[in-house]
C-alpha cells in the first residue's frame, strides 16, 4: 500500500548535496553525478553522508508551497527554528 513517507519508516535522498573543489577531478563528459563519479569516490573513501532526522519538505509543484505556506500562516512551520528559543 501507499504510505506517506513520513509514516512509510525509510530514509530518501533529499538531493542536497556539498562538494569540494576537486569533485571535477572525478567527473567524465557525459556521466551521470551519482553514477560513475559516485562510485570512484566511494573506491577512494571521500564520499560521506549525513542522516538528517528533522523536517523536510519538497516544494517543487505550486501545491507543496501552498502547504508550506499554509504550515507558516498557522505558525506551525517545523523550520523556524528561531522561533523556538
Amino acid at each position: 500500500s501507499i504510505k506517506e513517507v513520513a509514516k512509510a519508516n525509510i530514509w530518501l535522498n533529499g538531493g542536497y548535496l556539498v562538494f569540494r573543489q576537486d569533485i571535477f577531478k572525478y567527473m567524465n563528459d557525459g556521466e551521470e553525478l551519482v553514477e560513475q563519479p559516485f562510485q570512484r569516490l566511494v573506491r577512494k573513501n571521500k564520499l560521506m553522508a549525513y542522516k538528517y532526522d528533522g523536517f523536510w519538505a519538497c516544494m517543487d509543484t505550486f501545491k507543496e508551497k501552498q502547504r508550506l505556506e499554509d504550515l507558516s500562516d498557522r505558525d506551525d512551520a517545523p523550520w523556524k527554528v528561531w522561533e523556538h528559543f
